[in-house]
């Protein structure tokens, strides 16, 4: 929409003398302002106005990966019971949600700004955030539930966890490289979890092979997956 006036948020970029992703970061974080025009677009006299040295300087960007180990360092080292750690993915979901702020890159392995994942690490209510919004992966849902990987397995056969995407898992070459596993919702493995109570391991096994289910396991939630599910 050049020609009318107004600028896409790449051209705008480009018109400052910034990255998209150091544009992306001044809009959410309120050094640029919103879009004030049509389809998302900024007026030229807006983007005039713009501080392109601070807009620069305040890009300071953080791969999925290094997201994913300052979160986990957040959580506890060594990581509490039943709390596994963080995967670029689950970065991925944080910002699918509205969490973190989409810099670039995969969507589903995301370029972040690593002061905003440094202030989400300090929140109290990390592990809650990280249940509502992220995915699970067999063995880190094994590990939320306090279970053995097969108890998942009996969990996803009942229909008691439902998979709500996959993800790559890099076990090394020795162990056959990179693997694709299932995803289940972070908020339905949470809720298994209370729904388990205080058995665990072999109990929680037993129970799932002698009774079906008899723990009063719950169905996944309906909508648990609608903002995360690809």
């Amino acid at each position: 929409m050049d020609g009318l006036g107004f600028l896409e948020e790449w051209r705008a970029a480009d018109r400052v003398g910034v990255s998209v992703a150091a544009w992306r970061w001044a809009v959410a974080s309120g050094m640029v302002p919103a879009a004030d025009g049509p389809g998302g677009c900024w007026s030229a006299g807006a983007v005039a106005d713009v501080d392109r040295e601070g807009v620069r300087a305040a890009l300071v960007g953080c791969s999925a990966g290094a997201a994913a180990e300052l979160l986990t360092g957040a959580l506890g080292d060594p990581l509490p019971v039943g709390r596994p750690g963080v995967t670029a993915w689950m970065v991925g979901d944080l910002v699918e949600a509205g969490v973190l702020v989409w810099l670039g890159g995969d969507r589903r392995t995301p370029a972040v700004h690593r002061d905003q994942v440094r202030a989400l690490a300090r929140r109290r209510d990390l592990p809650a955030l990280l249940d509502r919004h992220t995915r699970l992966g067999p063995d880190q849902a094994a590990r939320r539930l306090g279970v053995r990987r097969t108890e998942v397995d009996h969990l996803v056969r009942l229909r008691m966890l439902r998979t709500v995407g996959t993800g790559e898992v890099d076990f090394g070459r020795a162990r056959g490289g990179v693997v694709e596993v299932p995803l289940y919702a972070g908020r339905d493995v949470a809720e298994q979890g209370r729904a388990f109570g205080s058995a665990g391991g072999v109990e929680v096994a037993d129970a799932l092979l002698e009774g079906g289910g008899v723990l009063g396991i719950v169905a996944p939630s309906r909508d648990a997956t609608q903002h995360i599910d690809r």
